[in-house]
């Protein structure tokens, strides 16, 4: 966790994304995409794990780079937890997030990629219930990924 909520915490994060490009822009793309992440585990004074849904995921991919491509995203979705994360607040919660990152492609023209991310993920109740401490993470995201037809 970084400043601003609750502290002690960690975040450690598996899931898939699914996105199409939405249009093509003269120096890039804007992506929409969903993620699911089934496996969220959150070290607290008591572990929490649980599944997060992030149905709005913007991303732009500055395309007119070759041998990597670098974007911003910004998203929001909502996180289930076997336990109050943070603790003693509620077991649902929002999560904003924004990140920037880099796409690199396997083999030259492939649609095979790497990736490397910096996100900042807000965990929050939204008021659900009192308190609403939060917890502000800053994540490192890895990724491999195929596109399903050229996007570069």
């Amino acid at each position: 966790s970084v400043a601003g909520g609750r502290g002690n915490t960690g975040v450690f994060q598996a899931g898939f994304r699914l996105g199409r490009v939405l249009f093509q822009a003269p120096k890039g793309n804007l992506e929409y995409s969903i993620d699911f992440i089934p496996i969220y585990y959150i070290a607290q004074q008591q572990n929490a794990y649980g599944i997060s849904f992030t149905p709005f995921n913007l991303k732009y991919n500055f395309t007119s780079f070759h041998r990597a491509i670098p974007y911003l995203e910004l998203g929001g979705g909502v996180l289930f937890t076997n336990h109050d994360v943070p603790d003693g607040t509620n077991n649902v919660n929002f999560t904003p997030q924004a990140g920037i990152g880099l796409h690199i492609p396997m083999n030259s023209g492939s649609s095979r990629y790497v990736g490397v991310a910096l996100k900042y993920i807000h965990i929050s109740n939204a008021g659900l219930s009192v308190p609403n401490p939060g917890v502000n993470t800053l994540q490192v995201k890895h990724s491999i990924g195929h596109f399903g037809r050229k996007a570069f």
